[in-house]
């Protein structure tokens, strides 16, 4: 059987959602894994591999994860049958031929305007804020505004928010930079960011040209995700002026 020189030798372990298909293609010196739900969110992740020809193909996405998750630690190889979308993957004494489809059929990752205003966290002040809050947002869809996370800025502070009928969780951060406007995410899509993160570096912010979705971006991961429709409530309202009680613990 001849197979093209497309071969892709990276580790195991990249961590990428499981939807109906993902796109792996190389870029330059990187191997590039991408994912869509067809929801609004979308990732795309960078990872270091040995390229000794470039090409791009797209894998049915629970068949390629189940057996890469099934390897061991070893180099994994990728190459591509000439003028096919069938892929012979090796790792080790294991193999499999695992048949694509044409990577042109993916669906396109969103624009992003590099000029545009963005604003810059710590990864894991960002895994820490999402940690704290989330849980606070409502799981009912009948009331989608608080099934979101409310981020906005203003002097310096960037204040994220989530509540339901009982519980209301508020996180402030110091940030330099100012976002354009306010974003109104949903919780249950920056919890699976929050997994994701790494654990250190930056973690920038900023809204597509179409003001319908917000990319995180790192070196290593762009992460989209829908924003939601409608004006938060004003939470502040419901914030005691004063405290009969109050404790500090380090």
């Amino acid at each position: 059987m001849r197979w093209s020189r497309l071969v892709m030798r990276f580790h195991v372990g990249a961590r990428f959602r499981c939807w109906q298909n993902v796109h792996v293609a190389t870029d330059g010196e990187l191997l590039q894994v991408s994912a869509s739900n067809g929801e609004g969110v979308s990732i795309v992740y960078r990872l270091a591999a040995t390229i000794e020809a470039h090409g791009s193909i797209a894998f049915p996405a629970k068949l390629l994860t189940d057996y890469i998750g099934s390897l061991q630690t070893n180099p994994v190889s990728l190459a591509l049958q000439e003028g096919t979308y069938a892929c012979h993957i090796s790792c080790g004494r294991s193999s499999a031929d695992i048949n694509g489809t044409d990577p042109s059929q993916f669906p396109v990752m969103p624009a992003f305007d590099d000029e545009q205003e963005i604003i810059v966290l710590e990864a894991n002040q960002l895994k820490e804020m999402i940690e704290q809050v989330s849980f606070a947002a409502t799981q009912d869809t009948s009331r989608p505004i608080f099934t979101g996370m409310y981020l906005t800025e203003k002097h310096g502070q960037l204040t994220c928010v989530a509540a339901d009928s009982f519980r209301l969780a508020v996180r402030n951060l110091p940030v330099a930079e100012h976002l354009i406007e306010e974003l109104l995410i949903p919780a249950r899509v920056m919890e699976q960011l929050a997994r994701i993160l790494p654990k250190e570096g930056t973690v920038e912010i900023g809204v597509t040209p179409r003001r319908n979705l917000v990319r995180f971006h790192t070196p290593s991961l762009d992460f989209f995700a829908p924003l939601l429709e409608g004006t938060y409530a004003n939470y502040q309202a419901v914030l005691p002026k004063v405290w009969r009680t109050r404790a500090v613990m380090e």
